[in-house]
Parts: C-alpha cells; sequence; structure tokens
C-alpha cells in the first residue's frame, strides 16, 4: 500500500506542477509522437480530478537511479529535481533535456 500511495502522490504533485504529460503529442526530437502511459492512475476520490486531468498519462522521465528521493519541482526553474541517496547526487529534468547532474555531493 506505501508504494502505490506514494506513486500516487508523486504522480499528483508533477501534474500539480504542470510537468507531467497529457496524451496529445509532444516534441521528442522533433517528431511528433502520441506518448503511451506506463500504467493507470487510479482515482479513488473524486477530488483528485481537480489536481489530474482525466486525460493524464504516466511517463518515465529517466531510469537507472539506485534509490531515488523526491521529487521536487522547481517552478521558477521549470527544473524536477531528486536525488539518489546511495550515489550522494541531486539530479536534474527539464522537458526537452536529458537527466543530469545537480549537486554533487548532496
Amino acid at each position: 500500500m506505501n508504494a502505490k500511495f506514494f506513486v500516487i502522490v508523486s504522480v499528483t504533485a508533477l501534474m500539480a506542477a504542470g510537468c507531467c504529460s497529457r496524451p496529445e503529442t509532444r516534441d521528442r526530437s522533433m517528431k511528433k509522437e502520441p506518448l503511451a502511459s506506463l500504467g493507470r492512475i487510479e482515482r479513488l476520490d473524486p477530488a483528485l480530478d481537480a489536481l489530474i486531468p482525466a486525460d493524464a498519462v504516466i511517463e518515465k522521465l529517466a531510469e537507472g537511479f539506485d534509490w531515488s528521493e523526491g521529487p521536487v519541482w522547481l517552478k521558477r526553474e521549470k527544473r524536477l529535481v531528486f536525488s539518489d541517496v546511495p550515489q550522494n547526487v541531486v539530479f536534474q529534468w527539464r522537458d526537452g533535456e536529458k537527466t543530469s547532474e545537480f549537486l554533487k555531493p548532496s
């Protein structure tokens, strides 16, 4: 139950920050293609609809981390940051860019 709750909270936080995707097309290296969802958002409370649009999709932004914590959306910088605890690194992600180191050591 805790893992599922964490995923829902993370998706909610990201959608509220405006950094997750709707299924319409997004720029992918100048190619336009629809995004496929990596699962589904289970709506147990109608109040979630105010935060996450009904057509939102779950998108993998990066992979290959040992144990990540976060995320935190930096609105002014339009940047998502999260840490990989064992690596002692804070990573950053921006739309259209690859994940990169933000702070090392963290």
